[in-house]
């Protein structure tokens, strides 16, 4: 991958994109590459975050646990989400293949854990991601 996961967790945690036009870029830069025209990839932000306020809430006071049991029920809303993401990225030929690549390792580890009835506290994972520094630094 062109890109450190980390930083990529760190934008969906924090939704650091929203710091200044300057984050905005470089976490687009790291969904959809950097040929994509940004006026075209800074669309789909809304969606985006819709998205992460279900998969992946910001910090409250409790952590968000995801139940692979109960998980099959898909959500109508995320169904939808998910929907319209993938016909923008359609229309806007937002597609990034190095992106494509870390979506499809997720799908099979979300199946994966859907299979075995997993319970995941995704909110301890975030923080020992963000907690290892990379080992580039």
């Amino acid at each position: 991958m062109n890109f450190d996961f980390r930083e990529l967790c760190r934008f969906y945690d924090d939704r650091g994109w929203r710091e200044n036009e300057a984050a905005e870029r470089r976490f687009l830069s790291i969904i959809y590459g950097k040929t994509v025209p940004y006026a075209r990839a800074r669309k789909i932000l809304p969606l985006i975050e819709e998205w992460l306020d279900i998969y992946r809430p910001q910090v409250s006071a409790r952590d968000f646990v995801i139940n692979f049991r109960d998980h099959r029920k898909e959500n109508p809303k995320a169904t939808e989400i998910r929907r319209r993401m993938r016909q923008r990225t359609l229309q806007d030929k937002l597609i990034n293949p190095d992106f494509v690549y870390l979506v499809r390792a997720d799908m099979g580890v979300w199946h994966l854990l859907s299979e075995i009835g997993a319970t995941v506290n995704v909110s301890e994972i975030s923080r020992r991601v963000s907690a290892n520094p990379s080992p580039a630094q």
